[in-house]
């Protein structure tokens, strides 16, 4: 378990700065910290103490979201030493982040493989759960433009994947799908694009790799496949489960797991040049109280959402498009496989698709 961690200078002066703190020393001053720590987070000269991290996260302004703060890409690199990194900013460098842009920096997990990223956007020999995420690799990327540029040498795109879940209670004999209202907040960079209502529940990114369950999964997943399927899906402790619990906590409620679809939505436009994956699962809650409403707000969420049932009849073109009336385009997909058994059509002139199905390892 990784117990120090390479400090975001970027985001964590990019963040200052929305609150008014230019310097090192007004944060050190305002977070209580002696000096040395604040200034090596400042200019990533070294890792940092999750205490540190956590006293600069509650003085910007977000909470408990140390994620933030981290540089994920120098932390998991076991060859990076303290002593022997170089720093990405100097003291007195300004942040590449602009505090007058909307809060667009954020944690991604992108595919590395060319192989891999060629079958997810053709859906041809589709992979594995585990064969897609065990080619994958943490970026942080400094602003919305920073996705369009290819990530890893020799791509021409980025390609981003996700494990999600939708989630349906049994609820006097019905199938009742949950939803959420995802909606911006302040200094986070939650829900930039991705606003409005959605079923979709997309697992932190980097959520696993502090406590490394997932990490240790993958391993687990290339020796035994068979035993890994069942410890990903089944179980109190179901890892599945714990890699989404910071996006909604399902694991009071002990859902029924299963694969449902892989949904690629290619965004590439001349424009845009990335493409987004998310390997979909099923998560079947039996509803105990009779309150079906009240059971709801029972599920907890460190993110900005708003928990609602949907109904049957509810047509998904119209009703998961973005506040600014964008398409949610893979929600539309989530929404078409549980509601029919054969084929879904594609969208947006087949640069969204789903498939059904999916095997783990």
């Amino acid at each position: 378990m990784v117990r120090h961690y390479w400090p975001n200078a970027v985001m964590i002066r990019g963040l200052a700065l929305k609150n008014g703190i230019t310097s090192a020393q007004q944060l050190q001053e305002l977070t209580g910290l002696s000096n040395k720590p604040v200034l090596n987070a400042w200019g990533a000269k070294k890792r940092c103490r999750v205490s540190t991290l956590q006293a600069i996260a509650e003085t910007l302004g977000i909470g408990d979201e140390i994620d933030l703060l981290i540089d994920w890409s120098r932390t998991l690199d076991r060859q990076t030493s303290a002593e022997t990194a170089e720093s990405p900013l100097s003291a007195d460098e300004p942040p590449i982040f602009d505090p007058a842009m909307k809060p667009q920096q954020d944690i991604k997990v992108a595919v590395n493989d060319a192989g891999v990223r060629e079958r997810l956007l053709t859906g041809r020999n589709l992979p594995s759960f585990w064969e897609a995420f065990d080619a994958t690799a943490m970026v942080t990327t400094v602003d919305d433009a920073h996705k369009d540029h290819p990530l890893f040498p020799g791509a021409t795109y980025n390609h981003f994947l996700q494990p999600s879940v939708v989630v349906t209670l049994n609820w006097k004999n019905q199938s009742v799908p949950l939803a959420c209202h995802r909606t911006t907040a302040p200094s986070l960079p939650y829900n930039v694009h991705t606003t409005g209502l959605a079923i979709l529940f997309a697992a932190d990114p980097c959520h696993h790799l502090k406590n490394g369950c997932f990490t240790e999964w993958l391993s687990f997943a290339r020796r035994k496949p068979k035993e890994a399927a069942s410890s990903l899906l089944r179980g109190s402790q179901a890892i599945l489960s714990e890699i989404l619990k910071k996006t909604i906590d399902l694991r009071m409620h002990k859902p029924s797991l299963e694969p449902l679809c892989v949904i690629t939505n290619d965004q590439r436009d001349g424009k845009n040049n990335r493409v987004y994956t998310q390997f979909v699962f099923r998560a079947t809650v039996a509803v105990a109280d009779g309150n079906v409403d009240r059971f709801i707000g029972n599920f907890q969420t460190k993110r900005p959402l708003q928990f609602c049932r949907l109904a049957e009849s509810c047509d998904p073109l119209q009703a998961f498009v973005s506040a600014s009336g964008r398409p949610n385009l893979m929600d539309q997909l989530a929404w078409s496989v549980l509601h029919s058994s054969g084929p879904v059509e594609p969208l947006n002139g087949g640069k969204a698709w789903c498939s059904r199905g999916f095997s783990i390892a």
